[in-house]
């Protein structure tokens, strides 16, 4: 069945409808999923500009478009899921996990230090934490290394 482009484009303005117009119901619902969650982030963690959700919302275009030429030349293209959750539990995933105790964290954070440190150091700090961990994970991308250390299948049993 031949799909217009345009309206690909259209549809994608919001991130997973285009998706959802190709056919791709998993792909399209977890961006979309991923794109609002990341507001919701955003306004959570009191970001000024929720860069993250632009980033996927501009990536949700294009592969929208990709899919769309996909799907144009070899007739049917397979809804694979943006994130393969079967796979979360593996130790290559674990990642996943870490972000979610991390958050998990933060939240807990958010409500005790205010009271603790008062709201202008506060302020200081978290601005001044998140601001280490994009320099770190900045550093890591420029030196060639995975974002998050790996875990390794292989171990030494020799002493």
């Amino acid at each position: 069945m031949h799909r217009s482009k345009v309206a690909t484009v259209v549809l994608s303005i919001v991130p997973g409808l285009g998706h959802f117009y190709l056919g791709l119901m998993n792909r399209g619902l977890q961006l979309m999923i991923a794109f609002f969650g990341l507001l919701l982030l955003a306004d959570l963690f009191r970001l000024s500009y929720p860069f993250p959700a632009w980033i996927l919302w501009f990536y949700s275009i294009f592969d929208a478009v990709h899919q769309h030429r996909k799907t144009e030349e070899e007739g049917k293209v397979t809804d694979l899921p943006f994130v393969q959750w079967s796979r979360m539990g593996q130790p290559t995933h674990r990642w996943f996990g870490w972000l979610l105790v991390l958050v998990g964290v933060y939240f807990l954070l958010d409500n005790l230090l205010p009271g603790v440190f008062g709201w202008e150091i506060y302020e200081i700090i978290r601005k001044s934490l998140l601001a280490l961990v994009l320099i770190w994970l900045g550093c890591r991308l420029l030196l060639g290394k995975p974002l998050l250390p790996t875990i390794s299948k292989e171990r030494s049993d020799h002493p």
